[in-house]
């Protein structure tokens, strides 16, 4: 079983994502914001993660920054989803090596299809 970890601050949305997630057979983790996130990596490692950009303490990009100048975490495969539009973000986003960013609201599939070909990514390297 794949594992998860939704970093997002709004409870709404990562109860949804993980309810999302658990009905197609995927183990989540969840963490608040980014600093929170990265204790729990120092336990284990999850196969994906998701982060918002706009977080307490941590900002989504500094996150990602800190997981790919980590040794343990740089192969991680992350994905953004974001309430954040515009082409600034995505290029960022591009720059730090996210595999996709996805804006807020998105539909099931489109999420789940984004989490699919992630984790495909992710096998073949």
């Amino acid at each position: 079983m794949k594992t998860i970890m939704i970093v997002e601050d709004n409870p709404m949305i990562h109860e949804k994502l993980i309810d999302i997630f658990r009905m197609e057979n995927y183990s989540t983790l969840h963490a608040g914001n980014a600093l929170i996130a990265i204790e729990m990596m120092k336990a284990a490692l999850p196969d994906l993660i998701i982060t918002d950009i706009t977080m307490p303490g941590l900002d989504g990009f500094q996150f990602i920054l800190k997981l790919k100048n980590t040794e343990r975490t740089q192969h991680l495969p992350i994905l953004i989803l974001s309430a954040k539009i515009g082409d600034k973000y995505e290029k960022r986003s591009e720059e730090l090596g996210v595999l996709k960013y996805l804006t807020k609201p998105i539909s099931v599939q489109d999420l789940l299809d984004s989490v699919e070909l992630a984790l495909k990514t992710q096998a073949a390297d």
